[in-house]
């Protein structure tokens, strides 16, 4: 299985920093003009041939000082303006800000090996520090999880397509038993754990930069969950941290679609839950993912900050710290919370949308809806089967339909008073 991205120019993470230079340029942020290439690009080898003596060290430190600063250009360009120009900039600064916070890990980690006595460390890439783009590349195996077991995908896969399959479900029936066996093989435990550690640390685009952990900060993350998750907390996983993991797996599917636009496309087009899955610079996070990002990442700092608690106690204390109050919900941009059921209350498919409606996803940072699909948005599952049953009466029995979808044996006035309320045979 391969990683998303080999390379920080695959990545994206290179014109990511090209573009942050040339905004601290408009924003005389350097007193020295234009900062040379070798602190965007190349191997810290190339990198050290700016010095004298040349030193891998020296090269290192000035580029992790460079990405700290360029990290710090995008969180400050962030607006909170509802404007679409506004949302427009802002999912490129979540992603720039993201690819700055990924190159100044990567020679940060280079710099604790050198302190470490290690003489030589591998260069610094993409790989170098967990993040969304180091990650395995989940697409094949999501578009082959309806195919038959052992011709679509290998057995040993078979933990793995059942975790992401189920973690696009909104409910959470049967979710515990599926985490716990992707946890008893090793390859499934091995991602699941590597995507916890990204959303502890903040690695991903799906989260607003200002909350995202310093480098610093990660480095501690990192140290603390390598040793925790080591000794082993697969109990507690599959327990009570069984659904911020399911959280955990959406964003890491996430990153998959945005990997392979054309399945994201075709599912969304089926009203398939991933059409609520985004990351940036393509579109900006749903609020839901937004504020379970935002929990990690609090669950984060105060695992690097103290360890008198297991991580997943951190991590329930933080989502329960975030949880959407129903019954005082406030202002929304006030502070970001997380709703357990955000998935599950998105878009409804029996909506009779037009093909583009799929595209403006119900989040604080997505553009104004057009009039005709803000009409038809407004209207409750409770308004639609009334409208139904004043219609035909009540619904055709399941036993009339096919297994496939279609109408099987139902009648043709059960099929007139289907197609006259707009609603697909299956969602009866």
């Amino acid at each position: 299985m391969r990683p998303l991205c080999a390379n920080w120019r695959e990545a994206g993470i290179t014109c990511a920093l090209r573009r942050l230079s040339r905004r601290a340029e408009e924003l005389a942020d350097f007193d020295d003009g234009a900062p040379a290439e070798w602190l965007m690009e190349g191997t810290i080898e190339e990198a050290s041939q700016n010095f004298t003596p040349a030193s891998t060290r020296a090269a290192a430190a000035t580029r992790l000082h460079y990405a700290i600063r360029l990290e710090s250009i995008a969180k400050n360009a962030i607006s909170d303006s509802d404007d679409a120009v506004s949302k427009r900039n802002n999912c490129q600064l979540y992603f720039d800000a993201y690819a700055a916070a990924c190159w100044a890990s990567a020679h940060a980690e280079y710099l604790v090996a050198l302190d470490m006595g290690i003489a030589e460390p591998s260069t610094p890439s993409i790989a170098s520090f967990p993040c969304a783009s180091s990650a395995y590349d989940l697409s094949d195996l999501f578009a082959r999880r309806v195919g038959c077991k052992a011709q679509a995908y290998p057995k040993e896969a078979d933990a793995l397509v059942a975790l992401i399959s189920r973690c696009t479900n909104p409910g959470a029936r049967g979710w515990d038993s599926v985490l716990k066996d992707a946890l008893s093989h090793m390859g499934a435990r091995t991602i699941v754990l590597q995507a916890i550690v990204v959303c502890l640390s903040g690695m991903h685009p799906q989260l607003d930069p200002r909350l995202r952990p310093d480098w610093s900060t990660r480095i501690r993350i990192l140290r603390v969950m390598t040793s925790s998750l080591v000794i082993g907390c697969d109990a507690e996983l599959h327990g009570a941290g069984a659904p911020f993991v399911k959280e955990v797996m959406r964003r890491c599917l996430a990153s998959a679609m945005a990997a392979s636009p054309a399945m994201h496309a075709a599912l969304s087009s089926l009203g398939h839950p991933v059409r609520h899955l985004h990351q940036p610079p393509m579109q900006l996070p749903h609020t839901g993912m937004e504020g379970a990002m935002a929990a990690f990442a609090d669950a984060g700092k105060s695992i690097a900050d103290s360890t008198s608690h297991s991580v997943v106690q951190y991590i329930v204390s933080a989502f329960a710290k975030r949880r959407l109050d129903r019954d005082n919900v406030g202002d929304p941009g006030a502070q970001l919370t997380y709703d357990p059921s955000w998935l599950g209350t998105c878009l409804s498919l029996s909506l009779n949308l037009p093909s583009y409606a799929h595209k403006f996803v119900p989040n604080r940072y997505s553009l104004p809806l057009p009039a005709q699909v803000k009409e038809q948005l407004t209207c409750t599952r409770a308004n639609r089967s009334s409208s139904f049953l004043a219609r035909s009466g009540p619904p055709p029995s399941r036993h009339t339909l096919s297994h496939s979808g279609s109408l099987g044996s139902a009648t043709s006035s059960e099929c007139s008073a289907l197609t006259a309320c707009n609603m697909p045979p299956y969602m009866v």
